[in-house]
């Protein structure tokens, strides 16, 4: 049974695998950080699931870029 808000839940959490190291409490604290800064989630949606697609959405566009593999243009 999962437990827990999908706020704040890491895409390490998201794609299973069983092991899971710091990253995904830094990734909660950066999620803690940006909603005391703002005042809301930095993932918002309708349900659950609509959540967990904008986090793994977001988290596989930041590893592209950072690999230098993620186009300016959205249709390249």
């Amino acid at each position: 049974a999962f437990c827990g808000s999908p706020y704040y839940l890491a895409p390490e959490m998201l794609v299973g695998g069983g092991t899971h190291d710091l990253r995904v409490d830094w990734w909660s604290a950066g999620v803690v950080l940006f909603e005391m800064l703002t005042g809301r989630p930095p993932f918002a949606g309708s349900s659950a699931d609509a959540v967990y697609r904008k986090i793994l959405f977001f988290s596989g566009n930041v590893w592209r870029l950072a690999d230098g593999d993620l186009s300016s243009e959205p249709d390249a």
